[in-house]
């Protein structure tokens, strides 16, 4: 006997299901979309910040939109001159190229790929009204607010639409509000969002959610689709091509389940098409510069693989990812409680979590430098955020709404007094110790009060 729909043959009630979820979508969206602009307003006009929105690693990431759209010179030499006076300083990220003799820019291309259309908004604003067309004039400085945002909503918005389909209403809205929250998402989408991480997460999401797509329905679109978010989320943040091993699962999965057929082996090779096309972008500027299509662009950074700091990147004071997001342990308890059409992706997702630590706490400056947290992991919260729900899920089943809420609440507090006591330099950028968490509430309250908070 053929299931019964959920709705039977009451389509009307179907489609007013689907339309009430779409406005409630809608208005959370709306909310997130407004709490992050009040939050960034918040930090600019108290001059929270080191710098412009667009300064630190930034300026490397951005460097691309002006040197190609203004300066028409991807050698960077007419940047050179125009903005630093002949000699771009080697913090920027843009390094001369030993065997080139020229500037290279050490940040992958993709983030200023999707920065791109509010950048050329700009441009043409600051032509149009006679404002100054640096690149880093205010117009430049405001899009490079509102990417940010742009892409923390959308990244939000393929999070929920992937819960969505497995976990129901509270566990769905709890699990968003936590990732956000109560981890660094919110503040890569705000004080840093110069950073690539609020770009990966988007993108991120969006690979899950098409994944997860093609696992149920697998056709040409969902593959096409995957492949070349894949290639953007490589040219983004390079060592993010772990995430590859979660498409070989799902592509293995749909030929078990689907049975091995000719479409299997087209539409892995679509993938694998789309893939290297949106690569090209990269691979053509590093060919460009150094004749080469393969470049390690960190040049004399590097990674200590025989001996990670796997123990200090996941617990230290300094900048360990559990010690400063706890949320994420229920999480890893989730994954063992995730249903069961997502075991395989499950099994995979761990795998690349696994092997996303390791490369982490091999590079040579484990910490990450000047941030709230591990940032490394901003990129994974998509992926993560489905063994979280799992677990939320379950706390509910078992422990009832009250203590799930009391928990996920519990955590943001926390996560939100030691982001906003970032913000306010109570915590250092670098080096916290555990004097500097024992001393917070009395710096804390001073600040607020010397501020007139």
């Amino acid at each position: 006997m053929a299931a019964v729909p959920k709705y039977g043959t009451n389509l009307a009630a179907h489609r007013k299901d689907q339309l009430a979820s779409r406005v409630a979508v809608g208005r959370l969206l709306l909310i997130f979309a407004s709490v992050a602009l009040l939050a960034t307003l918040y930090i600019y006009h108290h001059g929270l910040t080191n710098g412009p929105p667009i300064r630190s690693d930034g300026v490397g990431y951005h460097a691309y939109l002006p040197a190609f759209f203004i300066d028409h010179d991807l050698t960077f030499r007419a940047m050179a001159k125009r903005l630093y006076g002949g000699a771009i300083p080697e913090w920027t990220g843009i390094i001369l190229y030993p065997t080139a003799g020229i500037y290279l820019d050490k940040f992958p291309i993709g983030t200023a790929l999707l920065q791109a259309p509010l950048f050329l908004v700009a441009d043409l604003i600051a032509v149009f009204f006679g404002l100054e067309r640096s690149g880093v004039s205010p117009p430049y400085q405001i899009a490079n607010i509102m990417s940010g945002i742009f892409y923390f909503v959308m990244g939000v918005f393929f999070v929920l639409k992937t819960l969505e389909r497995y976990f129901d209403t509270q566990a769905v809205f709890l699990t968003v509000c936590l990732i956000i929250f109560g981890t660094s998402v919110f503040h890569y989408a705000t004080y840093d969002a110069f950073a690539s991480h609020i770009y990966s997460f988007a993108l991120m999401a969006l690979y899950v959610w098409l994944l997860l797509c093609y696992s149920g329905c697998p056709g040409v679109f969902t593959a096409a689709a995957s492949g070349a978010v894949l290639g953007l989320i490589i040219i983004t943040r390079n060592q993010d091509a772990i995430v590859v091993l979660i498409a070989l699962g799902v592509w293995v999965q749909s030929i078990r389940t689907f049975g091995a057929r000719f479409s299997s082996i087209r539409d892995g090779t679509i993938f694998v098409l789309c893939l290297l096309g949106a690569l090209l972008p990269l691979l053509t500027y590093w060919y460009l510069v150094t004749g080469n299509l393969i470049v390690y662009s960190y040049q004399t950074e590097s990674f200590n693989w025989t001996q990670p700091n796997i123990f200090n990147f996941l617990f230290s004071v300094q900048k360990g990812l559990f010690f400063w997001s706890p949320a994420l342990l229920i999480a890893l308890i989730g994954f063992f409680f995730l249903p069961a059409q997502l075991h395989v992706f499950g099994g995979y997702a761990f795998l690349c979590l696994i092997i996303h630590v390791y490369v982490c706490a091999s590079w040579y400056q484990w910490w990450f430098g000047g941030s709230f947290g591990s940032r490394p992991f901003v990129d994974m919260m998509p992926i993560i955020a489905l063994p979280m729900a799992a677990a939320l899920s379950k706390i509910i089943a078992y422990g009832g709404a009250i203590i799930a809420r009391s928990i996920v609440i519990a955590l943001i507090a926390v996560n939100v007094l030691l982001m906003h006591s970032y913000w306010l330099g109570i915590i250092p950028i670098s080096g916290t110790t555990t004097q500097d968490l024992k001393n917070l509430p009395g710096n804390y309250y001073g600040v607020l009060t010397s501020r007139g908070f």
